[in-house]
């Protein structure tokens, strides 16, 4: 009927939306290893795609760091090592344990005075970079290692992402089955009606008939 229609349309437009995300995700993810492969100096030097994804993911940084109201994450040099100040957030301990769990986690990062000074000064100079310049120093802190996280979540959001696309595919088309199969069903084939006997009341004795 028409709620079945109704259902199939709709169905229609999720698994269309859904593919265009998952095709969009998957070349998203392609860049995200990219800039996985990545070391600490090289990820200043990105250009097109690369780039633009990296800046999305320090952008998303910033965000969440402004956004907790947070502070600190200033870093100083002593013998080629960065030390950070303490991250807080007044708005959430949690997001503030998570920011300083991942300054400097990556020791494969190669991060230098001059890396860290130029990924400090092009988040500076990104206009929807938010936190100043205690995020960006922050950031440029944990690049790799946000990296490294997002790398392995979104493969997993991936994952689930086609599986969900898939489901709606295989219900669109079962449901399209069904739909067939009671039209079908639905086809009424025209029978003469045969004549027959009805037998009424006696009429003075007799039997009455009446044919139909």
């Amino acid at each position: 009927g028409l709620r079945l229609l109704a259902f199939l349309f709709l169905a229609g437009v999720v698994f269309t939306l859904l593919c265009i995300t998952a095709i969009a995700s998957t070349l998203y993810l392609s860049r995200v290893k990219a800039i996985n492969e990545l070391n600490s100096p090289q990820l200043n030097a990105l250009t097109g795609r690369n780039q633009s994804t990296y800046r999305f993911l320090r952008q998303a940084y910033g965000e969440i760091y402004d956004t907790a109201e947070c502070s600190g994450g200033i870093a100083s040099f002593l013998s080629g090592k960065p030390s950070f100040t303490e991250i807080e957030c007044k708005e959430s301990k949690a997001i503030a344990k998570t920011l300083n769990g991942w300054l400097n986690a990556d020791d494969s990062s190669a991060i230098t005075a001059v890396s860290f000074s130029i990924c400090v000064v092009q988040a500076g100079l990104d206009d929807e970079f938010k936190g100043g310049i205690p995020a960006a120093n922050a950031w440029c802190g944990s690049n790799t290692t946000v990296i490294k996280l997002v790398d392995r979540w979104s493969l997993g959001i991936l994952i689930a992402l086609w599986i969900i696309t898939a489901f709606v595919l295989i219900v669109g088309i079962a449901n399209c089955v069904l739909v067939s199969g009671n039209k079908k069903k639905g086809k009424v084939i025209a029978v003469e009606k045969p004549q027959g006997v009805v037998y009424g009341q006696p009429v003075h004795g007799g039997v009455q008939v009446v044919r139909v």
